[in-house]
């Protein structure tokens, strides 16, 4: 029974954590990312492993939860580069606008 209930709840957080990282990077224009996919077809097989009356190896267990940290450890790092490359060109545009309405010949 605990064995089920951990699989199970693996598999959820597994799922959760696919899908939002795959939302987030459609969003953000950043692609298809091999990590999030790979969690969602593990969380697959780690759900119907107790229906199939499988016996879930300890290595697989252990294989889902460094994939999960591996995927999320990645997906921070593209969103950290996204976040800096956004703010880097919101200065760009504040500068040319700040200069755009600081030139002495223009009308606003």
């Amino acid at each position: 029974m605990g064995a089920t209930l951990l699989a199970y709840l693996l598999a959820v957080v597994l799922a959760v954590s696919g899908a939002l990282k795959l939302r987030s990077a459609a969003r953000l224009g950043i692609g298809l990312l091999p990590g999030p996919l790979l969690e969602m077809i593990v969380a697959v097989a780690v759900a119907a492993s107790p229906l199939m009356a499988w016996d879930l190896p300890i290595w697989l267990l252990v294989g889902a939860i460094v994939l999960l940290v591996a995927s999320s450890t990645h997906h921070a790092l593209l969103l950290r580069d996204v976040r800096k490359r956004r703010r880097a060109s919101e200065s760009v545009r504040l500068e040319a606008h700040v200069r755009y309405l600081s030139r002495p010949d223009s009308e606003h």
